[in-house]
C-alpha cells in the first residue's frame, strides 16, 4: 500500500527560482538605463550650449577689440577727431564680423580708479588731454567691454636734407621716433618763413641731427622759434646759445654723468642743498655710462656758458659739458632768456662722422628722454612780475599786492603777497633804491641771492627773498597775421564809441575823455603809437575781454583810466611786440601785460594793477605797482608740450571691462 504525505504550499522549495523578484529588478535596471541614457543626452545638450556661449562670448570680445582698434587707428591717423567728435557714443551699434560694435569717446581718464573718467567733457579745448575709449562688442546675446587711455599724440618736426629721399641716417632716426610714440613731420633745411611756420603747427620739438647741413634759412628760424630744440649739431648749439662757442668733437663711446644739486629757501629764509635728480639722466647711476657700442664721434661744448646746466661731462675731463640743456626763460650766451627748452646731445658733429646706428640702449633711451622732456610743458611758479633783465624801484614808489577776484585794489583789498622775479644772474639786477616793498622778492635757481638783490637809498622791503626752482619762460609775442588790413590813423577826440569786432590801426589815440567801450571778444593790432591822455577812457565792458598787439610805445597820460572801470586785469591782455608801456601822470591801468623785449615803466602818481612778463620793469617817482595775486603767485604751467608724468614713456593702456 502506498502511502503519500501531504505538503505545506507555504514554504517554497529548496532549489526554487524566485521569479517575481528578478522581474522587478531587470524593470529597475532598465528604468536607470533610461535615466541615464536621458541624462547624459540632456547633459550633451548643456555641453554644446556652453560651448556656444563660449563661442558667442569669444566673438564678442573679438568683436570689441577690433572696434577699439579702429577707434584708437582713427584718433592717431586723423589730426581733426578733436573737433569732429565730441564726448558721448562715437559709433552705435555698427554691423561687424555677424555681432555689432560701439564706442564711446570721453575726455580725461579715470583717474582715481572709482570707474569714472575724470575730464571736462570737452574733447576740442585742449589737445594734450587724455582720451578714454570704451568699445562694447555684442554677438549672440554675449557682449564684451574693453577699454583704452590714449595719451596725446606726441609731435616732432625733424629737420633733414630732402623730406622725399630720406638717407639712411634719416631713415633710422624716423623709426627710432616712431617707435616711441611720436608723430614725426619731416622739412627740409632751408625752409622759407611761411614753410617753417605751416610745419611747427602744433608741433611739440624740434629735432635737429647733426649730420644735416645748418643752413641759413634753418638757422634764422629756429634762433627766434618758441618750439623746444634737441639737437647734436655741433653749429647750432652755438646758435642757440647754449654755449659760446662750436661744439668740439672727439672719439669715445662713454661719458660721466654728473650729480645734481640745487639750492632751495625754506619758510624762514634760510637756504639749503639738496640732491636732485633730472629728468634725462634719472635711469642712469652717477658715474660712467656708456652710449655706444664701439667709439664714435660725441661732442663736447666749447666758449663757455650762462644759464646752461650741465648733466653730463667728459670722462676724466670734469670742466668738459657733454650734455646740457637749457630751461625755458634761462639766459643764453647773449645774455637773453631761451624762449624753449634746449638740449644739446653728447654725439653728433657738424653735417655728419656720427652714426646713429651705434647708439646702445643707454644712448638710445638717452636720446628718447631727452625729445621727452624738451616737449613737455614748463610748470613751475609764476610770479606777478617777472622780467629777464631789470627790475628798478625808486624815489617813493609803492609795491604791493591785491585780488581782483575781490574787486579793485584799495579799500581792504591790500595785501603783501605779490612776488616779482628776475631771471638774470647780474649783480644788482633787483635794484631797490627807495620806496616800500610789501612783496617778495625771487631770483633765478642759479644766481647768487645777496649779488643779485640790492636794497639801498632808504628802500624798505617787508617782503621775503627767495629762489625760484625753475626761470619763468618769456616766450615771444607773435603778430596775428589774421586781422586784415590797417585802417590807417584813428583818433578818438570826444564822445562815447563802441568796438564790437577786431580793429587793426596803424596808431590809436584816445583824448579829451573820450571813452571807447570794449563789447564781446576783441582784438585791436597797432602797428605804431597808442596815446591815452587827457582822461581819455578805455573801458572792457562785463562779460568782454580785449587782446592788445602793439608794435610801437605806448603811453597812458594826463587822467587816462584803461580797464579801470570793471578791474579785472585778466579782461585786458597787452602784448607788446617790442617798446615800452609807459604809465604816468594819475593814470591807471588794470592789465596782464607780455612782452619779450618791451619794458614796463610807472612813474609820476600813476597806478599799474595786474601782472607783467618781460625785459625790464621801473616803477620810480610816486608811482604804484599792484601786483594781482589772483591770477599768479601760483604753481602754473606753461607752454603748448604735454605732461612730462602721463605721457612720456607711455603708451595706449588696455583695460579689460568684463
Amino acid at each position: 500500500m502506498t502511502t503519500r504525505h501531504a505538503t505545506d504550499s507555504s514554504r517554497p522549495v529548496r532549489g526554487a527560482r524566485p521569479r517575481g523578484v528578478a522581474m522587478i529588478l531587470v524593470v529597475a535596471a532598465l528604468a536607470m538605463t533610461t535615466i541615464l541614457s536621458s541624462a547624459y543626452l540632456a547633459s550633451q545638450g548643456i555641453s554644446v550650449q556652453v560651448s556656444r556661449n563660449v563661442a558667442s562670448l569669444a566673438r564678442a570680445r573679438m568683436i570689441a577689440e577690433s572696434g577699439l582698434e579702429m577707434a584708437v587707428s582713427y584718433v592717431r591717423s586723423d589730426s581733426n577727431w578733436r573737433t569732429d567728435r565730441s564726448e558721448g557714443t562715437w559709433v552705435d551699434e555698427h554691423p561687424f564680423a555677424g555681432g555689432t560694435f560701439s564706442i564711446l569717446g570721453e575726455d580725461g581718464e579715470d583717474t582715481d580708479g572709482d570707474g569714472a573718467v575724470e575730464g571736462d567733457g570737452d574733447l576740442a579745448d585742449n589737445n594734450m588731454e587724455m582720451l578714454t575709449l570704451t568699445a562694447v562688442g555684442k554677438y549672440r546675446g554675449c557682449s564684451h567691454t574693453v577699454q583704452t587711455v590714449v595719451p596725446p599724440q606726441k609731435r616732432a618736426l625733424m629737420i633733414v636734407a630732402d623730406p622725399n629721399n630720406l638717407s639712411s641716417e634719416d631713415t633710422v632716426r624716423h623709426a627710432l621716433l616712431r617707435d616711441w610714440g611720436w608723430k614725426v613731420r619731416m622739412l627740409g633745411n632751408a625752409p622759407t618763413v611761411a614753410e617753417f611756420g605751416a610745419a611747427v603747427q602744433d608741433m611739440h620739438v624740434i629735432y635737429y641731427p647733426s649730420h644735416t647741413r645748418l643752413d641759413n634759412e634753418a638757422r634764422d628760424r629756429l634762433k627766434v622759434t618758441d618750439l623746444a630744440i634737441v639737437t647734436g649739431h655741433s653749429k647750432l648749439v652755438q646758435e642757440l646759445g647754449i654755449a659760446g662757442a662750436e661744439s668740439r668733437a672727439y672719439d669715445g663711446s662713454s661719458i660721466e654723468v654728473l650729480q645734481l644739486t640745487r639750492t632751495i629757501t625754506d619758510e624762514f629764509g634760510v637756504e639749503h642743498t639738496e640732491v636732485i635728480a633730472h629728468y634725462i639722466t634719472e635711469p642712469f647711476g652717477i658715474g660712467k655710462l656708456t652710449l655706444c657700442n664701439s667709439s664714435d664721434r660725441l661732442l663736447y661744448l666749447d666758449g663757455g656758458v650762462i644759464g646752461t646746466t650741465a648733466l653730463a661731462t667728459k670722462l676724466d675731463e670734469p670742466d668738459r659739458i657733454t650734455l646740457a640743456y637749457l630751461e625755458a626763460g634761462a639766459l643764453r650766451t647773449d645774455r637773453k632768456p631761451a624762449r624753449a627748452r634746449q638740449v644739446a646731445l653728447p654725439w653728433g658733429e657738424k653735417e655728419g662722422a656720427f652714426h646713429i646706428g651705434s647708439l646702445n640702449a643707454n644712448g638710445r633711451t638717452l636720446l628718447r628722454r631727452s625729445l621727452d622732456w624738451a616737449g613737455s610743458s614748463w610748470r613751475g611758479y609764476l610770479p606777478g612780475v617777472a622780467v629777464w633783465q631789470e627790475i628798478k624801484i625808486e624815489g617813493v614808489a609803492t609795491v604791493n599786492g591785491f585780488r581782483s577776484a575781490l574787486g579793485p585794489y584799495g579799500f581792504g583789498n591790500v595785501n603783501d603777497e605779490g612776488t616779482f622775479s628776475n631771471n638774470s644772474l647780474s649783480a644788482d639786477s633787483i635794484r631797490l633804491d627807495g620806496g616800500l616793498i610789501r612783496a617778495n622778492a625771487l631770483v633765478a635757481p642759479d644766481a647768487d641771492m645777496d649779488s643779485v638783490i640790492h636794497i639801498g637809498g632808504g628802500a624798505a622791503m617787508t617782503g621775503g627773498r627767495y629762489r625760484l626752482s625753475l626761470n619763468v619762460p618769456v616766450p615771444t609775442v607773435r603778430r596775428p597775421d589774421d586781422m586784415g588790413g590797417s585802417l590807417g590813423d584813428r583818433i578818438y577826440n570826444s564822445g562815447e564809441h563802441f568796438i564790437v569786432t577786431d580793429k587793426h590801426f596803424n596808431k590809436l589815440r584816445i583824448m579829451n575823455d573820450a571813452i571807447v567801450r570794449i563789447q564781446g571778444q576783441v582784438r585791436i593790432l597797432c602797428d605804431n603809437d597808442v596815446v591815452i591822455e587827457h582822461s581819455g577812457r578805455l573801458i572792457v565792458q562785463p562779460f568782454s575781454s580785449l587782446t592788445m598787439y602793439t608794435s610801437g610805445k605806448v603811453e597812458l597820460k594826463d587822467g587816462a583810466r584803461v580797464n579801470a572801470s570793471f578791474c579785472r586785469p585778466s579782461a585786458l591782455s597787452w602784448m607788446m611786440l617790442k617798446d615800452k608801456l609807459l604809465v604816468g601822470g594819475s593814470s591807471v591801468i588794470y592789465a596782464a601785460v607780455q612782452t619779450y623785449d618791451g619794458e614796463l615803466e610807472v612813474k609820476d602818481t600813476a597806478h599799474f594793477c595786474g601782472t607783467f612778463l618781460g625785459k625790464r620793469a621801473v616803477v620810480h617817482d610816486s608811482g604804484q605797482l599792484h601786483i594781482d595775486t589772483s591770477i599768479s603767485g601760483t604753481v602754473m604751467t606753461l607752454g603748448g608740450g604735454f605732461d612730462l608724468s602721463k605721457i612720456a614713456g607711455k603708451g595706449i593702456r588696455w583695460v579689460e571691462r568684463r
